[in-house]
């Protein structure tokens, strides 16, 4: 709702049936490096009329060690991570929502429209439900192929959902003397776009 210029949420669904959805936020390549408050409003169709309700902040926050509560929040902030290079965004070549048919695989394309390889580029599902798992990661010009993997008797037919991929890259850490110590440092660069999936029904 009056997003500034260059956000992009993605996968902004919610399937009918059920109440939490995984979504992502890209932020532009240039932006404040003051916090800003987003607005988010979900609309749905109810016995054939449209409803909005804007969204409202929340913390998951525990009390006594036992007993978890949704605090609101005054607003929903967000605000820049300095990096010395911003990165260009990435965005799902593939189309969506992806088909996965149990016992099969589906290759989802992501490209940041260069001309760079991520050789050291590595995945990770995040919150990914009953059988589904992540193959092959393929490095590509401007990007990377990803292959999901259906499982035939785990797979749940008819399911909706998002998929969200953690990316790390691993660097090698050098030492005082600036000189290579072997080690590798697993560093996060995020994730990727929430991508729309469905489990083909029998």
């Amino acid at each position: 709702v009056d997003t500034p210029p260059g956000f992009v949420l993605g996968g902004g669904w919610v399937p009918a049936g059920q109440e939490r959805i995984s979504v992502t936020l890209t932020a532009p390549r240039k932006m404040a490096r003051e916090p800003m408050v987003l607005r988010i409003a979900g609309v749905a169709s109810v016995a054939g009329e449209e409803v909005r309700y804007e969204a409202v902040a929340a913390e998951d926050m525990m009390q006594a060690f036992l007993w978890r509560h949704l605090v609101p929040s005054k607003g929903l902030m967000v605000s820049r991570i300095w990096r010395k290079w911003a990165r260009a965004p990435v965005t799902c070549m593939s189309d969506t929502p992806v088909l996965l048919k149990a016992g099969g695989s589906s290759v989802v394309a992501f490209r940041d429209h260069t001309r760079r390889r991520e050789k050291a580029l590595e995945l990770e599902l995040s919150g990914a439900p009953d059988g589904i798992t992540l193959g092959s990661v393929t490095p590509v010009e401007g990007g990377v192929d990803v292959t999901l993997v259906c499982d035939a008797e785990m797979a749940v037919p008819g399911l909706k959902g998002n998929m969200v991929l953690k990316a790390f890259v691993k660097r090698e850490i050098k030492g005082k003397d600036k000189k290579p110590t072997g080690k590798m440092r697993r560093s996060s660069l995020g994730v990727l776009p929430a991508v729309p999936f469905e489990i083909a029904g029998e």
